[in-house]
């Protein structure tokens, strides 16, 4: 799983510099193509959380973090409509556990893909006027691919199960990001999500009629194109051109 995650970050970097370089005046002063206007780029890392029939600490964050989280990595490609209104499709790699107990114990891996629709509520209260403070809330649909391993203990003996999902199972989720703007490409950003899956199985056990959840919790850096083979000698441009594109 980690290596389809890789490759997908690889596949999108090579048709990234394989257009750059079929662009003959990408590194000139004119202004180019737009195919790139209002898109923007985010890399964010942090940690996904499990909520489910074998975890203890849903109402304890540092026990949450600590004992019930593996690390995570996301790259992000948003589309931006309106200085408020963007559609953003997502990569996710990510792993589950529980906290040892030497009875019953699961660790799970998994690469998520979704798409959803984000929402800046700064932008649509401040309308044109800039501010360098967003907070974004977001939701969507994605599927996700994972691997379970169960622990099982028994008289001593550890007895271990596979759970290989072959299909991709559907997640929906929603969130929100609190993000600040360093200059006129770049954003850093703390961001959360919660994830509900449609299956129990994300801990190999299944107990009842809940459904297995669990959380995206990272910080990111985004950078925002204005022209991806464009260059900074286009003259007359404001912060407001930088921030939704040329006009």
């Amino acid at each position: 799983m980690k290596a389809k995650f890789i490759y997908s970050a690889l596949l999108f970097l090579s048709v990234s510099m394989f257009v750059q370089g079929s662009n003959p005046h990408a590194w000139s002063g004119e202004r180019q193509n737009r195919v790139w206007k209002n898109w923007s780029m985010s890399l964010n890392a942090g940690v996904t959380s499990y909520f489910g029939d074998l975890s203890k600490y849903d109402l304890q964050v540092p026990g949450k973090f600590k004992h019930e989280s593996q690390p995570a990595f996301a790259l992000t490609l948003n589309k931006q409509f309106t200085g408020s209104l963007g559609l953003a499709g997502q990569i996710l790699y990510g792993g589950l556990k529980n906290e040892p107990t030497n009875e019953l114990d699961f660790k799970t891996n998994f690469i998520e893909y979704n798409f959803h629709l984000r929402f800046n509520v700064i932008e649509a209260i401040n309308g044109y006027r800039s501010s360098p403070v967003g907070f974004t809330v977001y939701a969507g649909v994605g599927q996700f691919l994972f691997k379970a391993v169960e622990y099982a203990y028994v008289e001593g003996k550890m007895n271990e199960t596979v759970h290989n999902t072959r299909v991709p199972e559907f997640v929906y989720f929603g969130g929100g990001e609190l993000s600040y703007a360093i200059s006129d490409r770049f954003s850093i950003s703390a961001d959360m999500a919660i994830r509900q899956a449609q299956n129990d199985k994300l801990d190999n056990v299944v107990k009842g009629d809940d459904f297995d959840y669990y959380t995206f919790t990272s910080i990111g850096i985004t950078y925002r194109f204005i022209d991806l083979f464009g260059s900074n000698k286009v003259p007359n441009l404001t912060r407001n051109d930088f921030k939704y594109g040329y006009r």
